[in-house]
C-alpha cells in the first residue's frame, strides 16, 4: 500500500480474502483492472487458483464474491507464503517476491504512461527523428509517411470486417483494447 511507482505515482494495492474459500484476490485502488492482468505468465486471474470451495459455492460465485478484485496465481503465492506474525529469515523469500509484484507493477504503470505519451503523439503527428542510417547501408527511398493517426472511439463504425477481426480476438488482449486508425500517403 502506498509504493510509489515511476514518475511518481502512488499506487495502492489492496487485497480481499474469501477464507472459506482459501482465496486472495488483488486489484489496484483508483487503477484500471487492467493493469494487473498477466502481470506474470497468462495469469488473467478468470480462472480460479486450485481452491477447497465450500459445498455449494460455485466458481462463478467465489469470483463475483472477490469483486472488483481479482484472485491472481500470484496473489496466491503471496498469501500462502507470508509470515503471520514477526518477520523471520524464512520469510524473506515471500517477502522477496511481494517486492517483485510491486516492481512488475510499477513497471506496468510506467510503460503505460510511456505508451499513452507515444500514442498522443502520433495522434499529433510529432514522431521521434530516426536515428542516423547505418554507415554501410545506404539510406531507403521513403515509401510511405503517416499523415493520420486517430483513436476510434466508437470500434462499431469501423469496416465490417475490422470489427468482425476484433471480435475473434483472444480475450486478453481486448482487456484494454484501445483502437486507432492510421492514415498512409504513398
Amino acid at each position: 500500500d502506498g509504493e510509489v511507482a515511476a514518475g511518481g505515482a502512488e499506487l495502492q494495492l489492496q487485497f480481499c480474502c474469501l477464507a472459506s474459500a482459501g482465496l486472495l484476490a488483488a486489484q489496484l485502488i483508483d487503477r484500471p483492472p487492467s493493469l494487473l492482468v498477466n502481470l506474470f505468465d497468462l495469469d488473467s486471474g478468470a480462472d480460479l487458483p486450485p481452491a477447497t470451495l465450500p459445498s455449494g459455492l460455485a466458481p462463478d460465485e467465489a469470483l463475483v464474491a472477490l469483486l472488483p478484485s481479482v484472485p491472481f496465481r500470484w496473489a496466491q503465492e503471496l498469501g500462502s507464503d507470508l509470515p503471520s506474525g514477526a518477520v523471520s529469515a524464512h520469510a524473506l523469500p515471500a517477502l522477496r517476491r511481494f517486492e517483485q509484484v510491486i516492481d512488475a507493477i510499477s513497471a506496468r504503470v510506467s510503460a503505460r504512461a510511456d505508451l499513452a505519451t507515444e500514442l498522443q503523439h502520433l495522434e499529433q503527428r510529432r514522431t521521434a527523428p530516426l536515428p542516423p542510417a547505418q554507415p554501410l547501408m545506404p539510406p531507403a527511398p521513403l515509401v510511405s509517411a503517416l499523415t493520420a493517426w486517430t483513436e476510434v472511439a466508437d470500434p462499431t463504425e469501423l469496416p465490417p470486417a475490422t470489427v468482425a477481426a476484433l471480435a475473434r480476438a483472444p480475450a486478453w488482449r481486448r482487456v484494454a483494447e484501445r483502437v486507432f486508425t492510421a492514415t498512409l500517403e504513398r
